[in-house]
Formats: structure tokens, sequence, C-alpha cells
């Protein structure tokens, strides 16, 4: 909703999820509970490509 992604290009995105979060919106940004900090201790590195 931030980002005002409009209904044609939405209907492409992929999403990643945990849970009922939303954690990243392919193309546009992570979520902040997402984000790297200093006490993160895993981390799984996703790229999402065109085909």
């Amino acid at each position: 909703m931030d980002e005002k992604v409009s209904r044609h290009k939405r209907d492409k995105l992929a999403l990643v999820s945990s849970g009922d979060k939303i954690v990243w919106v392919t193309g546009y940004r992570i979520s902040d509970f997402a984000k790297l900090t200093p006490q993160t201790k895993k981390v799984l590195c996703l790229r999402c490509e065109r085909p």
C-alpha cells in the first residue's frame, strides 16, 4: 500500500511471506521486520529473476 503500486503491476508481483506477514515485495522492498540488524543470527538469501 505504501508504494502505491498500480493494480496492473500488483497482479504480477511475487510476494514472500512468513506466517501472516509480507517479508518481501519483489522488485520493491523488504519489510522492516525482515531487515538485517546486529542481532541477526540467520540469513536466507533469495533472488528473483525475470523469466
